[in-house]
């Protein structure tokens, strides 16, 4: 199997994510800002490549939205429930809800393709808003403990993202209900 270069970006992607966290539970709050961003243009630049050079590959297609979920949800984690001493800190009950939807997403989607054989899951509109609400969070989080600033703003943000990442996660689980019905009902 050839990889084609999107691939490779997507695969930088995973490996940043292990500095990443090692830069985050050093509170090395500079290189965590810097991995997470770097990690982010890669994210645009595997997708740009992809669409205009036409690089899309199956396997792309699975290492790109895992590689943003380990890394949202690797952060996530590290911001919410550490004990490491943060000027900004992710509330609990956002952290829970950020992974919580993506667990549950993830064991719907598996169980959707062991039981339908359905191989495919189109990201929706409210699910994309949900994403970039939640890496606009975290990037606001890492910048603010980079510059030892406590962004007060962040708790209106905090609050919308959280009001996003509940609508897509509630838009996917009533799309893939629907999706079964007609699945079952046409079977």
């Amino acid at each position: 199997m050839k990889i084609t270069l999107a691939t490779k970006i997507t695969i930088l992607r995973i490996l940043i994510l292990p500095f990443l966290i090692v830069s985050l539970i050093n509170q090395k709050s500079g290189m965590a800002l810097f991995l997470f961003v770097l990690a982010g243009v890669t994210d645009g630049l595997d997708g740009f490549i992809a669409r205009k050079l036409n690089q899309r590959s199956d396997l792309g297609m699975v290492l790109d939205p895992l590689a943003d979920k380990f890394l949202v949800n690797s952060t996530f984690i590290l911001l919410t429930f550490s004990s490491l001493e943060f000027v900004n800190r992710v509330p609990l009950y956002l952290g829970l809800t950020v992974l919580i939807r993506d667990a549950s997403l993830l064991l719907g989607a598996l169980l959707i393709k062991i039981s339908f054989g359905k191989k495919r899951f189109f990201p929706s509109i409210l699910g994309k808003i949900s994403t970039s609400s939640q890496i606009l969070t975290l990037f606001l989080v890492l910048l603010g403990n980079h510059f030892q600033q406590n962004f007060g703003y962040l708790r209106y943000l905090f609050l919308i993202t959280f009001i996003f990442t509940l609508i897509s996660g509630l838009d996917y689980f009533y799309k893939s209900f629907i999706s079964l019905v007609k699945t079952s009902s046409a079977g």
